[in-house]
């Protein structure tokens, strides 16, 4: 139970990550500039729908990082959820900055920047979290409770 309560300011953390994942479906990572200068934007759900393996891909993974933040809110001190968070933040972090079907003349927008932050921040906080809780369960181990 010490340790539960020692993590539970991790959770404060995640809740706000968690509020914006599902904001970040519906927002454009990318930028395109086409000849006559317009500029279109391309959110997830269109980068799917044309058939992009990004799209589908970073859905799929925004879901079961939803999951884990939700987890990680409401279920403070549980093992392996914060380094699961951090490993689904580096993938999406990796995917965002390789730029992966996105094209050579894809720039980021606002958004894109911000969830190239959001997951750095998740694997900075995940692995912190995950360091924490073993520390903490040797701690409780060695003294016996």
């Amino acid at each position: 139970m010490e340790t539960r309560q020692a993590l539970l300011g991790y959770s404060l953390i995640y809740a706000p990550m968690l509020l914006l994942v599902p904001l970040f479906l519906f927002v454009p990572f990318y930028e395109y500039e086409s000849d006559d200068m317009s500029v279109t934007y391309a959110m997830l759900w269109e980068l799917a729908a044309n058939g992009f393996a990004i799209g589908t891909v970073s859905i799929l993974f925004m879901g079961v990082l939803a999951v884990l933040l939700g987890i990680g809110v409401f279920r403070p001190g549980t093992p392996a959820v914060p380094s699961g968070i951090a490993v689904i933040c580096g993938i999406l972090f990796l995917l965002l900055a390789l730029k992966i079907d996105a094209g050579e003349y894809a720039e980021y927008s606002v958004a894109g920047y911000a969830g190239m932050i959001l997951g750095l921040a998740g694997v900075i906080c995940g692995a912190a979290n995950e360091i924490h809780g073993v520390v903490r369960r040797m701690a409780n181990a060695r003294r016996g409770g």
